[in-house]
């Protein structure tokens, strides 16, 4: 007992008035989670087509932003598409403007583009959209860089393969990524799929965390669950801007 009073100790000693990990974009979220942690896995889940990827690479160009040493690992989007993406967010432009050609129509966009992709030409921020599958391959990559990452993000934990059974693989995975991270020192951010409200439901319901598709152990194994509920998505009477974002599991925080 006493060696653990002592790691508690050098733990609040290390604790200070802000988050670790800040997520400066949703000061309310990260109020509620203060933050995200290292040596934590931390889950994003939605329905498809209800804001998982787009959470997950705000998270992370926040943290980037500040300075921090971000690995994404896309095993779905192609990394032109993320880099999209975070422009839009950056600059609060229509993602629609530029599928419709606005880069080559519209001066203004080009000049915007252009001086958006000069200011960050010293980031942190590594994307992949190849490698993540095999965890063992990303371990060896993590042990051996110099400068260890504070948050790694897989997005999603679907896209996980196994040889015989998918739902083993992910576990296998998920197990693998926690020991990962508290050995390293990392937090740990994955997007997960919620499963289809049943034919015979009506309405599409907020996602709950037994819905968590493809493993059981993805609920037991986070430390904090993110649950994106878009409204809109089936009912176009409400808002379409709006996005319920539930912290439905925390264990050091608040929930809600």
């Amino acid at each position: 007992f006493q060696s653990a009073v002592l790691l508690l100790e050098e733990d609040l000693k290390t604790r200070g008035d802000k988050p670790e990990l800040e997520i400066k974009s949703m000061p309310d979220l990260s109020y509620k989670l203060w933050g995200l942690h290292k040596k934590k896995l931390c889950i994003i889940a939605a329905r498809t087509s209800q804001g998982k990827s787009l959470m997950a690479i705000n998270l992370a160009w926040d943290l980037a932003k500040q300075g921090k040493k971000i690995i994404y690992l896309s095993l779905e989007m192609p990394i032109n598409k993320i880099a999209e993406r975070i422009f839009c967010i950056d600059n609060r432009f229509d993602n629609f403007k530029l599928l419709k050609n606005s880069y080559n129509r519209e001066l203004t966009t080009k000049q915007l583009f252009n001086t958006w992709k000069g200011k960050y030409t010293d980031s942190r921020f590594i994307l992949s959209d190849c490698l993540g599958r095999d965890w063992d391959y990303i371990e060896q990559i993590v042990t051996n860089i110099q400068s260890k990452p504070d948050a790694i993000f897989v997005d999603h934990i679907s896209e996980i393969r196994g040889t015989i059974n998918q739902k083993q693989a992910i576990d296998d995975y998920l197990s693998k990524m926690r020991e990962s991270a508290i050995r390293n020192n990392f937090a740990l951010v994955v997007c997960s799929q919620v499963n289809r409200t049943a034919p015979s439901d009506k309405t599409d319901k907020e996602p709950q965390l037994h819905q968590l598709k493809a493993s059981g152990f993805l609920e037991e194994a986070a430390d904090q669950v993110i649950l994106l509920h878009w409204p809109w998505h089936s009912d176009n009477s409400k808002p379409k801007s709006e996005i319920i974002i539930n912290v439905a599991k925390n264990r050091d925080g608040m929930t809600g």
